[in-house]
């Protein structure tokens, strides 16, 4: 009896953890359309599966997709997609540590170098991707 209560405890406590992670992946992802419709003909693409979802963005032209740099005269580097790492427990879903602790969620928001012009090619470069990574509790 007291095996079959800490299974349904277990149970309800992981649909719970993944609950809240779908509900910040949801809020994510609005934030990220409401950004898009303010854009006339940003298209905005999703892939998810088991354990990977994958947010992309088109800016047509002459529209410019956003992007960064390191320091002034640095190349640029254009948005191209963000994709998130998470795990079937609540502290152990990021791909990295920071001060050797993971955390439940870890968020990748992937820039490839201009000059390259996609993330396929910039893959060929040392220094043609960059990736800014968040943690998330």
């Amino acid at each position: 009896m007291i095996r079959d209560l800490w299974r349904v405890y277990k149970m309800i406590r992981d649909l719970w953890r993944v609950y809240k992670i779908i509900r910040d992946l949801w809020r994510v992802y609005k934030m990220i359309g409401h950004l898009c419709q303010s854009s006339e003909g940003v298209t905005l693409a999703m892939d998810w599966t088991a354990d990977d979802l994958v947010l992309r963005a088109e800016w047509p032209p002459p529209m410019e997709a956003p992007y960064h740099w390191y320091l002034p005269g640095d190349e640029e580097y254009v948005f191209d997609q963000l994709h998130f790492h998470w795990g079937a427990e609540d502290l152990v879903g990021s791909e990295h540590t920071l001060n050797n602790e993971r955390f439940p969620l870890e968020m990748h928001v992937v820039h490839h170098r201009r000059d390259l012009n996609n993330l396929e090619n910039a893959s060929l470069y040392l220094g043609g991707i960059r990736v800014v990574a968040f943690f998330f509790r």
